[in-house]
């Protein structure tokens, strides 16, 4: 019996780690409040920073004990009544391995020319393992 409730917290401890969250991270510019959203997966942050004129930071913050590898590529994606529409088709992105070790974070400058609608950017992440992660925004 003592050996099934140290399976079942273990298996529980596992679990509690395992998954994504979303929500928002409160940043004041200008000394007004405004906000932006966060996507967290299994200690890899990923956000978003206005900077204005249509140049936002995209954050993507280590918080794991290993090392990760991303790269300049993210997609910019708008959701229309077919599905999801690939916005930046056009651009041309430099092929470079960004390494984020433990407990940094990358900030990469991209150009978000939000028309009105709900997009999503997503970026790959790569563990020092190999595991791939996308990691996907929702802009509402």
């Amino acid at each position: 019996m003592k050996r099934a409730g140290i399976l079942l917290a273990a298996v529980m401890f596992m679990l509690a780690g395992c998954g994504t969250s979303t929500g928002k991270e409160e940043n004041s510019a200008d000394g007004g409040k405004a906000y932006f959203p966060v996507v967290k997966d299994q200690g890899v942050e990923m956000k978003l920073e206005d900077g204005g004129s249509g140049k936002s930071q995209l954050v993507i913050t280590n918080n794991t004990k290993e090392q990760l590898t991303t790269g300049m590529h993210y997609k910019l994606e708008k959701k229309t009544e077919g599905g999801w529409e690939l916005v930046n088709s056009d651009m041309a992105f430099t092929e470079q391995a960004v390494i984020v070790e433990p407990g940094k974070s990358f900030e990469q400058e991209i150009e978000l020319n939000k028309e009105d609608g709900e997009h999503r950017i997503s970026k790959q992440v790569f563990s020092g393992n190999g595991n791939k992660k996308e990691l996907v925004l929702n802009l509402k």
